[in-house]
């Protein structure tokens, strides 16, 4: 499967990240732009559903089923996956998806939903909105089963793609990680030492550890709190194989913002990256991840001439959901 993937899978540039405050401390910095993998189904997330399309197909499911808020980039990458499959199928083979989303106010107070699920919409998605309660059944094994019997062959896809077919498809993000890096080392003659990227609950960086090689350090800044990622962390230690694996750990700093919230030093940072490196970063996660290096390449002396190459796992849509945020709407 990941050879297959890796062949039909764009590549995307790794691009230099010159602020003047790493070139001062002699760290070298450079992106790998995910969010250009797609135009619409970008970073991660796109990696994270491939094997659940490839399951869909193989099953002939009618019915797709999964969970999201307002902003998810799950929710965005799976109704544009869905969307194209579609395109490909005869009327009466295409897949409905519906996307479950907590606090259902919008249809009971004439509230606009948000971008993103306006977009999930316009692709043909349905969305279902519950009370915050069924909400939180969303991992019991008996809701699940419930949800598959009400609909006809269908396929029930966990929040943020957050199972073991979602896992799958980490890993082949791991291999395409390695293979982009290969090549711009061969080409520059140069190493990278270090892969940093922003975690939610883990699972994307404890599937690619899979397959990264295993020279390699890797540093992941979660966005949660630890009691949202410690259980599905300890999930990811116990599924590693048994064979050399990249160093590996967990930046667990706390932010000073909470998930969901920006203060002016990110905006501020956002707006240098892109207007002086052309580089957009999401308000949610990635930009989060270049403040923490800044500050411990400031303050800890972190990646002392090394090279660290930041993964840009995407979510720009979600920008949509902030005031004045410094990104182009052509970036969504």
């Amino acid at each position: 499967m990941i050879e297959y993937e890796l062949n039909s899978i764009p590549d995307v540039p790794i691009m230099p990240l010159n602020l003047p405050v790493l070139q001062a401390h002699h760290v070298q910095v450079s992106v790998l732009c995910l969010d250009q993998i797609d135009a619409h189904a970008s970073g991660n997330k796109y990696f994270k559903v491939l094997a659940h399309l490839d399951w869909i197909e193989q099953n002939k499911c009618r019915h797709v089923i999964s969970f999201g808020g307002a902003y998810s980039n799950h929710v965005h990458a799976l109704s544009v996956a869905c969307d194209e499959l579609n395109r490909c199928r005869a009327e009466h083979e295409r897949v409905q998806l519906t996307i479950i989303v907590p606090q259902g106010q919008y249809e009971h107070t004439g509230v606009r939903p948000s971008a993103t699920l306006l977009d999930a919409h316009r692709l043909g998605a349905v969305i279902r909105y519950v009370s915050r309660s069924e909400y939180r059944q969303r991992h019991s094994t008996d809701y699940l089963k419930q949800l598959s019997d009400d609909f006809e062959q269908a396929h029930v896809i966990a929040e943020g793609a957050m199972d073991a077919l979602g896992y799958q498809g980490s890993h082949v993000l791991g291999a395409y990680v390695a293979k982009l890096m290969a090549r711009w080392s061969d080409k520059q003659q140069a190493a990278i030492d270090w892969l940093m990227l922003p975690c939610g609950t883990t699972s994307t960086l404890m599937g690619m550890l899979h397959t990264l090689p295993s020279a390699l350090s890797v540093l992941g800044v979660p966005v949660l709190k630890p009691s949202h990622y410690k259980d599905q962390l300890a999930q990811g230690c116990d599924a590693l194989p048994l064979k050399a694996l990249p160093s590996w750990s967990i930046d667990e700093t706390p932010h000073v913002t909470r998930y969901g919230q920006v203060n002016d030093q990110l905006r501020a940072l956002a707006a240098e990256s892109l207007q002086q490196c052309g580089i957009p970063l999401d308000p949610i996660y990635n930009v989060k991840v270049v403040q923490r290096l800044i500050d411990k390449v400031v303050y800890d002396g972190f990646a002392h001439r090394q090279h660290v190459l930041l993964m840009n796992t995407g979510g720009l849509q979600g920008a949509r959901g902030f005031d004045d945020w410094p990104v182009s709407i052509s970036h969504y």
